[in-house]
């Protein structure tokens, strides 16, 4: 089946219009030339996203497997969990799923599928190790559960324990390795308890620790003799009677993350490494198994040899404050080696790895409005520079495949940047002429060239608008109302739509009460929001060299300023799930959408051809 569709011509018209009127305008807009545009940064192909309908009412992942197809698991209506698997884009087909399993993640290597799955209603805390491993070599026809052998014997202490999640999962012919995250806790809470150190009637809130002692906030409810109370009591450890290892363990108390490495071509998978790390990204490569971790980190086995080139394997790096390189040519046995920093004052914030083995990174250089570098990493040799982007805040998604690199970039607002606003709508044969006068604005009259309304200010002071004025409604729903001055019957509304030639595309999630605002003082301030000039961007590159950005909106066809963006690379095409909050997507007032905007909006998913 092909599900490539199109999007509404309502809203296409529509951001047309918006485009051309942008360029008219860019002339007589105030400047804010430090906060780039996507154009500015643009030196390669704009791509055209077209959305696809798989009928999932939910999503839980979209992935690029290692041999190079697109693959995303969600719910579908009615409740039954499903993946969707393409090669080229177009044709989606399903694969089965073992009975009873949500799907978390997923990879392939030909005709092996590992899957990453767990019973529904299962939460992290309710298992030892939270996900199982399936593997299936016949595309999901049937499905045998892996079996993770035990770790090295690490009892803890009495009210420490360990918690475990599997994060990823990669395949290379026969060959699986599962990433493993854990952490240790410490039920300090429980300690109190049985100690008989909770406070009648309280419960504990918060603890930090002072030294050598523990400082717990404890709180107690209101009840009909007392309101309610927040305190503080200092406990020493003597007064606690830990033992050494209980003090270790308070102070490790999930800090002390690591990945956890396991592997094996069979369905018991063995323990084959350990890294310092919280967050693992990984693929299969030509050139072997990857590995990022810190100094802290230990690796066993050690092998007594740097081993030779491999022609396949897997590639998975760790998310680390100071990264370092452990590598396996065939995922048994591992080797420590240097993974370079960038260059002094330069973060780190994302990385990916391609088919042939190099390893792609964002790093943030300076404050939040400095440089974000794009670099390229190949065996053993330190990253190279391929692109630097002026006054990006970061790029903090980035994945690779078979068409290129995509990434998710965002800004932010620097000190002094303005609102301000200069430009025309126009509705109905009226025209509203923003900052005409300077500060005010004026409301003309097409088909007489004359003015109706001219303001000095559009402050005003009080509850009401200036006469002949009313705002109505918030956010897509505001109205500006003009009263005929000889009727004072209604002359013209502009709704947040019509107003997007002078505040932007989207204007409305940027939390501006309207277009005349009243004077600071006697009414808050604009809510929080996203302006139109710090709209996250999306981005492609085949290269690594030249980039083609495109704002949201622009992208994919939405005003949802709290969507959450995931992205995947396939062979010569890209996927963007996009999990929208409300509303969904750009909306034409005159669409008269009565959908329920409390309701859980549908992921959206969209595909684009790179040229």
């Amino acid at each position: 089946m092909n599900l490539l569709g199109t999007r509404g011509r309502s809203c296409r018209s529509a951001l047309l219009l918006i485009a051309a009127a942008a360029l008219i305008l860019a002339a007589c807009a105030p400047s804010n030339g430090d906060v780039p545009t996507p154009a500015d940064l643009s030196n390669g192909p704009i791509l055209q996203w077209a959305e696809v309908d798989l009928g999932l009412e939910s999503a839980t992942f979209v992935e690029t497997t290692s041999d190079g197809r697109v693959a995303v698991g969600g719910r579908l209506p009615g409740g039954a969990f499903a993946i969707r698997v393409t090669d080229d884009g177009q044709e989606w087909s399903a694969l089965p799923l073992p009975e009873g399993v949500v799907p978390l993640t997923v990879d392939a290597s030909g005709d092996r599928w590992v899957l990453i799955g767990a019973p529904p209603g299962i939460h992290r805390g309710d298992a030892e190790v939270f996900g199982d491993v399936f593997v299936s070599d016949d595309r999901g026809a049937s499905w045998i559960e892996a079996t993770l052998a035990s770790m090295p014997d690490e009892q803890p202490p009495d009210y420490a324990s360990r918690s475990m999640r599997v994060v990823d999962v990669f395949a290379s012919g026969r060959q699986v390795v599962v990433a493993v995250l854990s952490f240790s806790t410490f039920d300090l809470e429980s300690l109190l308890a049985d100690r008989g150190l909770i406070p009648d009637g309280a419960f504990m809130v918060y603890r930090t620790l002072d030294d050598d002692a523990i400082a717990v906030e404890f709180r107690r409810p209101a009840n009909d003799d007392s309101a309610a109370e927040e305190f503080e009591v200092i406990l020493t450890y003597t007064e606690l009677a830990l033992s050494a290892e209980q003090i270790v363990a308070i102070e490790r108390d999930q800090s002390d993350a690591r990945i956890h490495l396991f592997g094996g071509d069979g369905t018991t998978l063995m323990h084959q490494a350990e890294s310092g790390g919280s967050e693992a990204v990984g693929r299969w490569t030509e050139a072997g198994f990857i590995l990022l971790t810190d100094d802290w980190s230990h690796v066993a086995p050690q092998p007594q040899a740097p081993p030779g080139p491999a022609s396949d394997g897997v590639v998975l790096i760790v998310t680390t404050e100071s990264p370092r390189k452990l590598s396996s040519p065939d995922g048994n046995e591992w080797r420590k080696g240097p993974f370079d920093e960038y260059a002094e004052g330069t973060h780190r914030e994302a990385s990916a790895i391609d088919a042939a083995g190099f390893v792609w990174s964002s790093w943030r250089e300076g404050s939040e409005r400095g440089r974000v570098r794009v670099t390229r990493e190949s065996a053993d040799q330190p990253p190279v520079e391929t692109a630097v982007f002026e006054h990006l805040s970061t790029i903090d998604q980035l994945q690779a495949g078979p068409a290129g690199l995509v990434a998710f970039a965002t800004l932010s607002m620097p000190d002094g940047w303005s609102y301000a606003r200069a430009g025309y709508a126009a509705k109905n044969g009226y025209q509203l002429r923003y900052d005409e006068p300077s500060g005010g604005m004026t409301l003309w009259d097409l088909s007489a060239e004359r003015a109706v309304y001219v303001f000095e200010s559009r402050l005003f002071d009080g509850p009401d608008t200036p006469a002949g004025t009313h705002q109505q409604g918030q956010g897509l729903s505001y109205k500006l109302v003009f009263d005929d001055p000889d009727t004072a019957d209604e002359l013209v509304t502009f709704d947040a739509f019509d107003l997007q030639p002078v505040f932007g595309q989207c204007w409305w999630t940027s939390g501006r009460p309207g277009v005349l605002v009243q004077r600071q003082g006697t009414q808050s301030g604009w809510a929080a929001g996203v302006f139109p000039e710090f709209w996250p961007w999306v981005g492609w590159s085949a290269d690594g060299v030249d980039w083609g950005w495109q704002a949201l909106p622009e992208a994919f066809d939405t005003c949802d300023s709290g969507a959450d963006v995931r992205l995947a690379v396939g062979a010569d095409y890209l996927v963007a799930m996009l999990q929208p909050s409300t509303p969904p997507r750009i909306a034409d007032p005159g669409d008269g959408d009565s959908s329920d905007p409390t309701s859980p909006a549908a992921p959206r998913l969209f595909v684009a051809y790179v040229p």
